[in-house]
């Protein structure tokens, strides 16, 4: 996936999916529409930049058991 436009095309299309890595994803938002992912089980963001805030979307995880930041540095 090289691109946001790429990745968000790839969430609609996996919406069973249980576990979701993104490392190193590089900058800008953490998207809200992983929170229609209503399967998601992990979801590991570490080792990015990340802007803004988590968006509350991501309160629709009833499934989420692991969630990590680690080593991301906000701006």
């Amino acid at each position: 996936i090289n691109d946001t436009g790429e990745f968000l095309d790839f969430l609609y299309e996996n919406k069973n999916i249980k576990g979701l890595i993104i490392e190193g994803f590089g900058r800008g938002n953490i998207p809200p529409e992983l929170g229609s992912l209503s399967n998601l089980q992990e979801l590991d963001l570490h080792n990015n930049q990340l802007t803004g805030s988590i968006p509350p979307e991501l309160g629709n995880l009833s499934n989420l058991e692991y969630f990590d930041l680690y080593q991301v540095s906000t701006k």
